[in-house]
């Protein structure tokens, strides 16, 4: 601060009780160094205080400042410290000729060095005006919140909402902790002051308010978990009391403040993995508890490798099965449908974020359930270069809020995960076998987030269930897969065409590599179809491609496949010899790469690298769909 004020050619006097604090005005020689208070105090137009209590704060002034301070100084008082002190130092300063403002800061060390501090400002209005001047040469936010004494309520306040009792304006305080660190939600968005945030429940008598109830089973939640880690919470203890006070008041209970109705009422996934693919299957249970029809909607987050192929709705007797069709005609009819109080289902993929699909459940009639199918496939990850990772998300099952009368997911912004949930899921995952000449692809399935069973008798796969019933989806269910240490790498066929090959190379391979560099290839097959042109892929594509070509092997023999629904190759033999030349023509071919082969079409590619026993790289960023194949 005083650091600032000498870069705004103040001329400043320091003292500090530690010495090492103004060693650097010492050697800059940047501002006189007082050795006694007393002297900081002498001759100064504006003296500035930052003490630890009210206790030091009154000694101070009685001896140091008021004696020797010239009629008409401004103390101005940094310090946090009680307000009744501040008021009284105030009222004596003025029986001396001087002026007492109180100006506590907020924005901490940060915020000192770089000027952008917070004053709250505790003076009279002519004071102020005095004193703004200097503030503002250390501070960004100037705030004053009205008489002495104020600006160190204000501070208070910031750190313990207790302001209109203590006489504080509710405005002004919010534009404070709003600018200070007391800016949170609470305060800016959701402010708990009736009439300082328009349209919020504060503002509305309290309705739309979250529940009572809800709170208190989220506190008790947190209590048991708390509870089994062995841990003391002491506040949320506290307000867990609080709240059940509240509760067991009848004023809670008015509308605004009824508890929110979850309908899912169960989960239920089964899921085929077969080496890095899974084809998952999602069921889901709703029942309307509500006694008037509800349009039930909730994000569904998914992986965004994943490709969602079927939806289907059951309710009582009837099997709705998705049709896919041209975004705005599947709203129109999906709002035809709400309008003439028919069921009616949509899912939709978000258009801000391609990874979540919107389900609209429609008109859900009174104590009806409704059951909802979601099957899509995705790849898996490889971690720590030898575990499969199949991971099903707590994002499939959402909350329903039935006043607001949408489902929402950690999707949406208002979202947490819960501790509890009051619906369970079951578990089905078969992982399929995979032999090969070096034996079980698979040496074992485990879970680091649940207890799981796996029968290894079955011959055709592994079978994954959870070893306790009723389990509840209170955090991501993580299944992993370890390869084995020596296995063959795969290619899986599925009619009417359809291709995967699996290749993880082995610390042998990279011996073999190591030990021969004459006799390692590299084939680059790099997608230049249509789609790599979003997102400047195909950009990233030529870095990522010159890079890999300058860390080829001396010796070492490349080329370089560009493929969407044709291929060309740079060099018209499998390989070329990587020496000078042949570098030179490959990086001038990359350079020009464009996006600009068509579809994305791996089957031919695939099948021409099956041909020759390479060390292959596939840069590929799209997506493909399925076509047929011969």
């Amino acid at each position: 601060m005083a650091t600032n004020l000498i870069a705004a050619n103040h001329h400043v006097t320091v003292f500090d009780t530690n010495p090492q604090a103004f060693d650097h005005f010492k050697e800059q020689k940047q501002a006189i160094v007082a050795f006694v208070p007393q002297k900081a105090a002498a001759n100064s137009e504006f003296v500035i205080l930052m003490l630890p209590n009210g206790k030091i704060v009154r000694d101070v002034c009685q001896s140091s400042i008021f004696p020797l301070a010239k009629k008409g100084t401004f103390i101005i008082d940094c310090s946090t410290i009680d307000v009744q002190t501040s008021k009284e130092m105030a009222k004596l300063a003025r029986s001396k000729q001087l002026d007492f403002v109180d100006a506590p800061v907020s924005g901490g060390t940060i915020g000192a060095q770089k000027g952008t501090l917070t004053f709250m400002v505790g003076s009279q209005p002519n004071d102020f005006k005095a004193v703004e001047p200097i503030l503002v040469k250390m501070g960004k936010n100037i705030v004053h919140v009205g008489a002495n004494g104020s600006g160190l309520a204000a501070k208070i306040c910031n750190n313990l909402l207790a302001a209109i009792r203590l006489g504080l304006n509710k405005d002004i305080l919010a534009k404070l902790i709003n600018s200070s660190s007391g800016q949170c939600w609470s305060s800016q968005i959701y402010n708990p002051c009736p009439g300082v945030v328009a349209n919020v429940p504060s503002s509305n008598d309290y309705n739309d308010g979250f529940a009572s109830e809800l709170m208190t089973k989220d506190l008790l939640l947190a209590l048991d978990a708390v509870k089994q880690a062995k841990a003391s919470t002491p506040l949320t203890e506290k307000a867990t009391e609080i709240y059940n006070q509240l509760c067991s008041n009848e004023l809670h209970k008015k509308d605004g403040y009824r508890p929110l109705y979850v309908p899912l009422k169960k989960v239920h996934v089964d899921a085929t993995i077969r080496s890095f693919a899974a084809d998952v299957t999602i069921t889901q249970v709703f029942r309307n508890d509500e006694n008037v029809p509800i349009e039930a909607v909730y994000f569904f987050p998914i992986e965004e490798q994943a490709a969602v192929y079927e939806f289907v709705a059951h309710i009582k007797s009837r099997e709705i099965v998705a049709q896919l069709k041209e975004k705005k005609e599947a709203q129109n009819e999906y709002n035809a449908a709400l309008q003439q109080g028919h069921g009616a289902y949509l899912l939709n993929q978000d258009e801000k974020s391609q990874d979540v699909f919107i389900i609209n459940v429609g008109a859900l009639p009174p104590a009806t359930e409704c059951t909802i199918t979601i099957a899509y496939v995705t790849e898996l990850d490889l971690f720590q270069g030898s575990i499969i990772r199949f991971v099903i998300p707590t994002t499939i099952a959402p909350r329903y809020d039935s006043h607001q009368g949408d489902l929402k997911s950690p999707a949406s912004t208002n979202s947490q995960y819960i501790q509890r949930s009051p619906y369970t899921i079951e578990l089905h995952c078969y992982i399929e076998k995979i032999s090969g000449m070096n034996g079980q692809f698979i040496s074992d399935v485990s879970s680091s987030s649940h207890t799981i069973a796996v029968d290894f008798t079955r011959q055709d796969a592994y079978m994954v269930k959870f070893s306790q019933e009723n389990i509840h989806l209170d955090r991501d269910i993580l299944i992993d897969i370890q390869l084995a240490k020596k296995h063959d790498n795969t290619i899986l066929v599925s009619e009417p065409g359809a291709v995967m090959v699996t290749f993880t190379p082995t610390e042998e391979v990279f011996q073999q590599v190591r030990e021969n560099d004459q006799a390692n290839e590299f084939i680059f097959v790099v997608d230049c179809s249509g789609s790599m042109e979003s997102d400047n892929k195909i950009g990233l594509t030529r870095k990522a491609v010159l890079l890999f070509l300058k860390s080829l092997p001396v010796n070492s023999y490349f080329n370089i496949i560009r493929f969407g629904s044709t291929f060309e190759a740079i060099f018209p033999e499998i390989t070329r010899i990587n020496n000078k030349a042949n570098v030179q023509r490959a990086e001038n071919v990359i350079s020009y790469m464009q996006a600009d082969l068509g579809g994305t079409e791996l089957v031919s590619i695939v099948l021409l690298s099956l041909q020759v026993l390479l060390v292959r790289l596939l840069v590929n960023s799209a997506t493909m769909a399925e076509e047929p194949s011969t």
